[in-house]
């Protein structure tokens, strides 16, 4: 997973351009190089001009002069594939009822790998 790390906002400041980021549900104004000196936490100025603390990974958005990037544009661009666009459905056309996944955020690692030993073998006596 792809986030807006130091070096890709220190570019943008070498660009002198204005940089602002939205972190922990407000936008911060980044000044200069120094509030981008740590490697994992910078520092933004909120619109009272108090200094705030954000973690790199807390950002959803950069706003770039008056072109604003978003989390899912990065990762857009870093993996190189394209944003999966719903195809319309036809009324000609009908799916198959899917069988519901089991849920499994309550399995231990152990259970997971039964059910995915347990679905691959149902899979394979249907193909």
């Amino acid at each position: 997973m792809y986030y807006f790390d130091q070096k890709t906002l220190q570019q943008y400041l070498n660009q002198r351009v204005e940089l602002k980021i939205f972190a922990d549900d407000q936008w911060f104004d980044i000044t200069n190089q120094n509030d981008l000196s740590d490697p994992v936490d910078g520092i933004g100025y909120d619109v009272y001009g108090q200094d705030h603390r954000f973690d790199y990974r807390d950002i959803t958005q950069i706003k770039v002069g008056s072109r604003t990037f978003t989390l899912d544009q990065l990762q857009t661009h870093m993996t190189g594939k394209e944003e999966e666009k719903p195809k319309p459905k036809s009324s000609d056309e009908e799916e198959p009822p899917k069988e519901k996944e089991p849920e499994l955020a309550h399995y231990d690692p152990f259970m997971i790998g039964r059910q995915i030993v347990k679905e691959f073998r149902r899979t394979k006596k249907r193909g």
